[in-house]
C-alpha cells in the first residue's frame, strides 16, 4: 500500500512541477539571436620550453573569418585571420 502511495505521490509531483515557464528563453537574449560558429576538429597541443604548439583542422563553416587563442587568463591573445581561399577550403 506504501509502495502504490509514494508512486501516486512521485506522479502527482512530476505532473504539477512540469510548466510552459521553463522554455521561456527569450528575455534573456535581449532581443538577438545567438548563433554559434563550427567547431575545429583534431587539435593538438604540443608543449616546448616556455611555449606551446597549437594544431588544428579548420572549421568548415564559410562565416569564421579569424581565430581568437587567448592565454593568460583572457588577458592575452593570439588572433589568426583567415584569408578568403583558406575560409572555403574543406
Amino acid at each position: 500500500m506504501s509502495f502504490k502511495i509514494s508512486c501516486l505521490l512521485i506522479l502527482v509531483l512530476a505532473l504539477v512541477a512540469c510548466d510552459k515557464e521553463g522554455y521561456n528563453y527569450d528575455k534573456y537574449l535581449n532581443g538577438e539571436e545567438v548563433i554559434y560558429t563550427g567547431i575545429v576538429t583534431n587539435l593538438k597541443a604540443n608543449p616546448g620550453n616556455e611555449r606551446v604548439q597549437l594544431t588544428w583542422n579548420p572549421s568548415s563553416d564559410p562565416s569564421i573569418t579569424k581565430y581568437v587563442i587567448y592565454y593568460n587568463s583572457r588577458r592575452d591573445s593570439w588572433l589568426y585571420r583567415l584569408m578568403a581561399k583558406q575560409r572555403h577550403r574543406y
